[in-house]
């Protein structure tokens, strides 16, 4: 199994102590299984990405592979519909759910409750995947018209919500890798203009 790096480190280690797995930046999805499966996870970033369409983007590429799966923290979107009483909130959600029936016949929608619950799912999912097979295989990336090093670095970038492709190419002017913004501290990230300090706080959220 190939995780994203964005993932939680949490999420990470339990899966690694109980499956094959390691860690990758992903341009589609979040985790990718043998034999064609795909999944992405949201969590705290379904609502914020269906009122900026974004999982629109997201859901279209995930769709290139075989089987696609969308996974989604119940407890966390109907949290965020009690304490949002705006029609505008659910009426987007509704428009949602009636794309997804329509558009994405093939898409696989797998609600969860707590993390512990999501990494059961993906952990037996992963284990009934490569039963009985003797030579696992590596889940095969999406073929897609050869990207620069560089244009692979500012599009694993605009997954950190708020950040476009014109920051992603700010940032990576000042650090030149992902892993010096990976490792830079919330005052380094501050200071660079354009930026501020709630999307140096995002950036450094995803990477600690």
């Amino acid at each position: 199994m190939i995780i994203d790096a964005r993932e939680p480190e949490n999420i990470y280690k339990d899966l690694k102590s109980k499956v094959e797995c390691r860690k990758e930046f992903l341009e589609v999805g979040d985790y990718l299984l043998n034999n064609g499966y795909a999944i992405e996870r949201k969590h705290t970033d379904l609502v914020s990405s269906i009122l900026n369409r974004r999982i629109f983007d997201q859901l279209n590429n995930l769709c290139e592979y075989e089987h696609p799966i969308l996974c989604y923290d119940v407890d966390n979107l109907w949290r965020t519909f009690y304490f949002s009483h705006s029609r505008y909130i659910h009426k987007q959600y509704l428009g949602f759910l009636t794309t997804l029936t329509i558009k994405y016949p093939n898409l696989k929608i797998i609600p969860y409750s707590g993390i512990n619950q999501f990494i059961d799912y993906v952990v037996s999912l992963d284990k009934k995947l490569n039963e009985n097979q003797k030579d696992k295989v590596r889940p095969s990336p999406i073929l897609r018209k050869a990207m620069s090093i560089q244009d692979r670095r500012e599009n694993a970038l605009t997954a950190i919500e708020g950040i476009s492709i014109a920051k992603s190419k700010k940032l990576l002017k000042h650090f030149n890798t992902l892993s010096e913004i990976a490792n830079a501290n919330l005052e380094e990230l501050e200071n660079i203009p354009g930026i501020g300090k709630k999307l140096a706080s995002n950036i450094y959220e995803v990477f600690h």
